[in-house]
């Protein structure tokens, strides 16, 4: 039987990793395999290319580069963690996916939205999250929470935060898929909320 693919995504300081945290205690509790995986990263060699993304600041890496190496880590992270998990009956609870770069690289930095649905096909295929949970929360309260813990370089650029129109995509273009969540709410009522899109049957 094949597993679950849910994403989590949403600006810096939206809380993803609580909703996650809560997500997989609720599945491990009902006897659920559970990976829990990240972007960029979840590999080896993710984890090199986040660093790398990580650390070229102030504008030193050109946004054709950047994408690139986005893609070149998901590729290697579907490949090494994710298809084989799905293949195997595992729910894979991923912080950030596609919809990221269509929000920062696209929304953010400009890239034309045709350019990232080319690589997303590429190195997809047909493969699509089940479920998106879009964490939403106001411009200032993310800058705020992410300047306290240190924002990595992609979202920590002030112009960055025009991003979360891209992640409109996720809303408009893909309700079925995408229910959003507000930050306005506390951890628990959000899981609460989140508990009934994606629990086991």
């Amino acid at each position: 039987m094949s597993g679950r693919f849910v994403t989590v995504d949403g600006g810096e300081g939206a809380g993803k990793t609580t909703q996650m945290g809560f997500m997989r205690e609720y599945l491990e509790r009902r006897g659920c395999r559970v990976v829990v995986t990240r972007e960029p990263g979840g590999t080896s060699l993710g984890e090199e290319i986040r660093a790398l993304l990580l650390g070229h600041r102030d504008g030193g890496m050109t946004l054709t580069a950047e994408t690139l190496l986005m893609f070149a880590a998901r590729a290697e992270h579907l490949e090494r963690v994710i298809r084989p998990a799905l293949a195997t009956g595992c729910w894979v609870l991923c912080d950030r996916f596609t919809d990221a770069t269509y929000a920062y690289q696209g929304g953010g930095r400009g890239l034309p939205l045709e350019r990232i649905a080319v690589l997303e096909e590429w190195v997809q295929g047909a493969l699509r999250p089940d479920l998106t949970l879009l964490l939403d929360l106001p411009v200032a309260t993310g800058l705020a929470r992410a300047g306290k813990r240190g924002a990595w370089r992609i979202a920590s650029n002030g112009k960055m935060w025009i991003s979360l129109s891209g992640f409109g995509r996720c809303i408009w273009n893909e309700p079925p898929t995408s229910p959003t969540v507000t930050e306005s709410w506390t951890p628990a009522n959000r899981s609460r909320w989140c508990k009934p899109k994606w629990k086991p049957c």
